[in-house]
């Protein structure tokens, strides 16, 4: 229980760091990956990379990716993770009925 609620105030500020509003995403798309994190034993920082490269956003900022790979050096986030995301070697996707519609303005 306690490492589920790290998990959703740490994915949160993630998702923040990274320029995403979390509650402008679909609650049960985050509960999918937050939950798939715990399963494969991530963090916050990880899973929201993941869902990250997920989101129709299309091509990543400078500052995103620079705060992703900031992770990284900083041993916050493992080095195969940016590389696995874009890959989508995980996947967190739900059918699109499920996840409802994404509204990512700011």
């Amino acid at each position: 229980m306690f490492a589920s609620i790290r998990m959703t105030f740490g994915f949160n500020a993630a998702l923040k760091a990274l320029g995403i509003d979390p509650a402008k995403i679909d609650l049960s798309f985050r509960r999918c990956v937050q939950s798939m994190a715990l399963e494969e034993g991530y963090n916050a920082k990880e899973a929201a990379t993941f869902m990250f490269y997920q989101l129709p956003l299309g091509r990543v900022p400078l500052d995103t990716e620079l705060k992703m790979l900031a992770w990284v050096s900083q041993g916050k986030m493992g080095s195969d993770v940016i590389e696995k995301a874009q890959r989508a070697e995980i996947q967190v996707m739900l059918p699109l009925e499920e996840v409802g519609h994404l509204d990512l303005s700011r």
